[in-house]
C-alpha cells in the first residue's frame, strides 16, 4: 500500500520534468546520480557513501520506481555517483 503511494508520488513528480529532460535518459539519470549521491558521499566518505547510495538506488529501482526495474537507469545513476566519488577523492 505505502509502496504504491510512493510510486504515485514519484510518477507525478517525474511528469513535471520537461520532455527533453525525460527523453535524454543519460542526462536525467546521471544528473540524478550526481545530486542524490552528494549527501551520501559528504556524510559517509567516498567509499561508504558510494555503497550507501548504491543500496539506496537499488532499493528505489526495485521497489519504488513506477516503471519498474531498468538496468540502464541504475547504471546511468551509478555513473553519476562514481563521478562524484572520483572527483571527491581527487579534490580532497
Amino acid at each position: 500500500m505505502i509502496i504504491q503511494v510512493i510510486k504515485n508520488v514519484v510518477a507525478k513528480l517525474e511528469a513535471l520534468e520537461p520532455a527533453w529532460f525525460r527523453a535524454n535518459s543519460w542526462i536525467n539519470e546521471s544528473v540524478g546520480g550526481i545530486l542524490e549521491s552528494l549527501p551520501f558521499i559528504y556524510f559517509l566518505g567516498p567509499v561508504w557513501g558510494l555503497l550507501g547510495f548504491t543500496a539506496f538506488s537499488l532499493s528505489y529501482e526495485l521497489w519504488f520506481d513506477p516503471w519498474g526495474w531498468s538496468e540502464d537507469d541504475f547504471g546511468q545513476r551509478q555513473a553519476g555517483a562514481l563521478l562524484v566519488a572520483y572527483l571527491w577523492v581527487l579534490l580532497r
